[in-house]
């Protein structure tokens, strides 16, 4: 994303940007107040990459990421819906019809 930014790098950028992600996710789990560490992980993500980045470059990277992060979460969790089997009525047993 960074690159399609006009961001100049090539592997010290993929470098900067797997380990700014690889940091910031890290601190949004272990952020246990805020689901997924909304806030805290963009927050770390744009200061780790402010280094290799302009300020509104980096915030960019962090917010699209957000969003394909969270586009991810919920194609998965249709895709396990889908797929889970279906259960029996609390009563243990299936009714069958007249």
């Amino acid at each position: 994303m960074a690159h399609q930014l006009g961001v100049p790098g090539g592997l010290p950028l993929l470098l900067l940007s797997t380990g700014a992600f690889a940091g910031a996710w890290s601190i949004g789990f272990l952020l246990v107040i805020a689901p997924a560490g909304a806030g805290a992980r963009e927050a770390a993500l744009i200061l780790l990459l402010g280094s290799g980045m302009s300020g509104p470059q980096a915030t960019v990277v962090a917010v699209v990421s957000r969003l394909l992060m969270t586009a991810g979460d919920l194609a998965w969790g249709g895709v396990a819906a889908l797929a889970a089997p279906k259960r029996a009525p609390r009563g243990g047993r299936l009714r069958r019809g007249c």
